[in-house]
This record gives C-alpha cells, sequence and structure tokens, in this order.
C-alpha cells in the first residue's frame, strides 16, 4: 500500500465504519484486513482498509465463519472488494425496500436498479402509465404472466402487451443478465 493512500487514523476508521476499534485490531491480528501503513499511534488507513472492513463486518454479519472470510477476502483485489460490497449494499437496500414499501414501489424500485446496473439503461426509458395508467377496457380479464426469476413474476394485460412489446423484452433480458451475474 502506498503511503499517499494512508488517509485515516484507527479511531477516524472506526468512527466511518461503525466497527469498535478492539474489533478492528483484532480483524488486523487475524489477518482479515491488512495492515496499516506504520505503528503504533501513527499507523494509517486508507479507504480500502474500510472497505475491507465493511465487507469482513457484513459477512461476519451472515453468521460465515471469520476463517473463511479471512481466506476468502485476502484472496481479493481492491476492485473486487468494491463491487462485491456495492452488491451487498444493494442487496440490503433492496431487502429493506420489501419489507417497507407496497408492491407498486417495491417493483419500481427494482426496475430503477436494473436500469442502473444494464449496459442497455440509457435506452431504457420506463413509461409513467406502464405501473399507474388506466386500463384499457377489457384488460383486466386476461393476462400474460412472465416468470424473470425465481419469485419475481410480470403480469401483462394482453390488451397492452403489443404496445409495450419493446419494454417486456428489455425487463426479461435485464432479468437473464442478472440472474447470468449472480445478481438476480
Amino acid at each position: 500500500m502506498d503511503r499517499r493512500d494512508a488517509t485515516m487514523t484507527i479511531h477516524e476508521l472506526s468512527d466511518r465504519s461503525g466497527v469498535p476499534v478492539r474489533t478492528i485490531r483484532y480483524y488486523v491480528a487475524g489477518g482479515l484486513i491488512p495492515n496499516p501503513v506504520g505503528r503504533g499511534k501513527g499507523a494509517e488507513y486508507s479507504d480500502e482498509h474500510l472497505e475491507r472492513l465493511m465487507l469482513v463486518r457484513n459477512l461476519a454479519d451472515r453468521r460465515i465463519p471469520l476463517r473463511e472470510i479471512a481466506s476468502t477476502v485476502g484472496a481479493l483485489s481492491a476492485e473486487e472488494v468494491g463491487k462485491l460490497l456495492k452488491n451487498q449494499r444493494r442487496r440490503t437496500s433492496l431487502e429493506r425496500e420489501a419489507q417497507s414499501s407496497s408492491p407498486k414501489e417495491y417493483v419500481s424500485a427494482l426496475l430503477d436498479r436494473a436500469r442502473e446496473t444494464s449496459p442497455v439503461r440509457s435506452e431504457i426509458s420506463m413509461p409513467a402509465d406502464l405501473l399507474t395508467g388506466p386500463e384499457p377496457a377489457g384488460s383486466a380479464d386476461i393476462w400474460r404472466r412472465i416468470d424473470l426469476s425465481p419469485g419475481v413474476e410480470l403480469h401483462v394485460a394482453l390488451a397492452v402487451e403489443n404496445r409495450n412489446l419493446e419494454l417486456i423484452r428489455r425487463i426479461e433480458q435485464i432479468s437473464r443478465e442478472l440472474r447470468r451475474n449472480g445478481d438476480g
């Protein structure tokens, strides 16, 4: 680690992460996060330490044994740690939203996140009336169910399916990409 990257003391790292100083020292001694630059009161920690610490903490909260965490996280590059942490934050956020919002808001949040992470995100524009607009006459009677992922379905009124065919195809494509990447 380069000295230019070291930017905080152990107390600042503790404040930013919410992890007690004693636990940080334990994680360093156990090889869960790398040693700081320097020793004693002059020891400095970087943003990489913070990300690794947050990832270790998330995994420990999921009851993964520390031995496994040390061997797995220790072998990851800084970029891989960042990606894993970002995915965990996104999952945690989605879990919270699922518990606290209406089904309509939850599906809307899922679609927003899919647009953010999809390689075709700049091409996707979600018509506002898809989830909230008036139903054409007779459309409430016949619906098509599309399985996006285990436990996730898209229901489309047949009366409006042709009008929204491109949107439906994009949602299916995003779902396939998320499953392929292990996010769905």
